[in-house]
């Protein structure tokens, strides 16, 4: 490989990453209007200057080879001018203020149609069957692979999800956050940063006190965000006010991003990532947290919690890819798909405002498999260490933090019981 090259792409390529990062959130939290499309637009030039050259090779090749393929669609001008019309912050300039959730649906079903049929487009052009296999080529995942675990973990689980549903009277309309929000309790009181103080504390990464800032936003576009403005050095973490169990859960997933961001000692483009990795040691963090933090009754309730999200986040995965096969039988499909959670579904349009089918697609699996790592992971360390938490710690810096993207989460995983193929 010329690495001269490969270090000339590394440095245009992270200095643009970086600056849509920060961009992004400050959209996010100040509002501050930036446009993403111009930022995708110098991306995608730049990747589009490499496209012909083949003379990356070995695993930093193999890393700029993904990034290169899966950016040539994401951030072509005709995938970044409709994904930005769709973002949440601009939903309400582009498609009217204040009109009705069907109006809303009504005006946004095109441009979600025409994104996937965009990107699938685009894909092929590439010489890739589908959008969804370049995707997994980026991601390193197969996907026979994938749906025999989507499919596996439905039928491990589905019939403790239907009777947990009836338990708690879940609707799958605007209900169902707020019928997780239900379970379990959190103090009135609950204050995050203490309680994030008292984690970071316990597991041994101390050194990250006050280096991830906490911002809490009553009125925050996302449950939870976090800003990754330079790794390892500028973490940020966006959450809305924490007055439920499940509000409770997504600050610790989120504490799981910004530390496996935070504690990454690796260089160029081993600090960015993958998706499934992401979100995976997002959710590793989920039943460690709970352990160490919660009462006996919580942690059961944590765990409901968990297996709900994972279980409909396996519906949706299955759903998408029935999507984009058959995009005009749409709203049968998710008749299908989602009365499996054992509840009456009265609106199946509502799929069009699903941000997963359009802002982040092909992604919400990652919650399943990274669910089940969080599982193995947990069982893991206890059976290694008890309750020696700061040697859990250090089992985590140095088996997934510390090396970033030089492993692929499979290499990171193989040696907990069971692997990404197994529930």
């Amino acid at each position: 490989m010329n690495h001269d090259l490969a270090r000339n792409f590394e440095n245009a390529y992270l200095n643009l990453f970086w600056k849509f990062q920060r961009c992004q959130w400050e959209n996010y939290t100040d509002d501050a209007g930036h446009d993403l499309t111009v930022i995708d637009e110098e991306i995608f030039k730049l990747v589009t200057s490499y496209k012909n050259i083949f003379e990356f090779s070995g695993h930093t090749g193999e890393i700029i080879q993904a990034v290169l393929t899966r950016d040539l669609v994401d951030k072509h001008p005709d995938v970044s001018k409709l994904r930005n019309r769709l973002d949440l912050d601009n939903q309400d300039r582009c498609y009217g203020h204040g009109i009705s959730q069907k109006d809303m649906i009504r005006r946004m079903k095109p441009d979600v149609l025409a994104l996937m049929q965009t990107r699938t487009r685009l894909s092929r052009e590439l010489g890739f069957a589908s959008y969804v296999d370049l995707v997994l080529f980026s991601e390193g995942l197969e996907l026979e692979s994938l749906v025999a675990l989507l499919e596996q973990h439905l039928k491990n689980h589905l019939k403790t999800v239907n009777a947990l549903v009836k338990k708690y009277h879940i609707s799958l309309t605007t209900s169902w956050f707020s019928g997780l929000d239900k379970i379990g309790h959190c103090d009135p009181d609950f204050d995050p940063g203490g309680n994030v103080t008292q984690f970071l504390e316990c597991i041994g990464f101390g050194d990250l006190l006050n280096k991830i800032p906490l911002i809490v936003q009553e009125q925050a576009t996302a449950s939870g965000y976090v800003g990754v403005m330079s790794v390892p050095d500028d973490i940020r973490i966006l959450i809305r006010t924490v007055n439920s169990l499940e509000n409770w859960l997504t600050l610790f997933h989120e504490l799981g991003h910004a530390t496996a961001h935070a504690l990454n000692e690796a260089s160029g483009i081993f600090q960015t990532w993958t998706s499934v990795y992401d979100e995976t040691m997002a959710e590793v963090l989920e039943p460690i947290a709970a352990f160490m933090l919660l009462n006996e009754c919580n942690q059961q309730r944590a765990k409901e919690l968990r297996l709900l999200t994972s279980t409909r986040c396996a519906i949706s995965g299955l759903f998408e890819l029935a999507l984009l096969e058959n995009p005009e039988n749409a709203e049968r499909l998710y008749l299908e798909h989602f009365s499996k959670l054992g509840m009456q579904i009265n609106d199946p349009e509502t799929w069009v405002l699903d941000s997963f089918r359009s802002i982040d697609p092909v992604y919400i699996f990652n919650y399943v498999i990274g669910h089940q790592i969080a599982n193995r992971t947990f069982i893991h360390l206890r059976n290694e260490y008890a309750d020696d938490f700061p040697k859990w710690g250090e089992w985590l810096r140095n088996n997934y933090y510390a090396d970033g993207r030089k492993r692929s989460l499979q290499e990171k995983t193989k040696n907990i019981d069971g692997n990404v193929k197994n529930d």
